[in-house]
């Protein structure tokens, strides 16, 4: 399900995550394209929206590809990678993670501290 990013403790640059998907739908165009300039099959964003459809608002997409905000969540962003299988993108340093500027320090100290008591502990 979506998840609105100010609930996402960690977030990316959108222009980061933009050229990511930009080189994608590029790429994925090009294998559709015949002759006479006439696309055949899924556009890049069908393709996407139907890998994950109850994850990714359609205007979330838009929002990335028009450079309407500066940051986007991390879970978002996971899910866009996952659904063109880019998740390299992150770990290969292309896109970066960071704090969430939303969250003040109260709100990162609560989410912290239920991280804690969530996490497994060792015997």
């Amino acid at each position: 399900m979506y998840k609105h990013p100010y609930l996402d403790p960690w977030c990316v640059f959108t222009v980061e995550l933009r050229a990511v998907l930009s080189g994608w739908a590029a790429e994925h165009t090009a294998r559709f394209v015949f002759n006479d300039g006439e696309q055949e099959g899924m556009t890049a964003y069908q393709y996407i929206l139907g890998q994950v459809p109850d994850k990714i608002p359609e205007r979330a997409i838009y929002r990335i590809m028009s450079l309407e905000t500066t940051r986007t969540s991390l879970g978002l962003c996971d899910n866009l990678l996952s659904a063109i299988e880019e998740t390299g993108a992150i770990s290969d340093g292309r896109i970066r993670i960071h704090p969430n500027p939303q969250w003040g320090k109260p709100k990162w100290e609560a989410w912290y501290r239920k991280e804690l008591d969530e996490a497994p502990q060792e015997m």
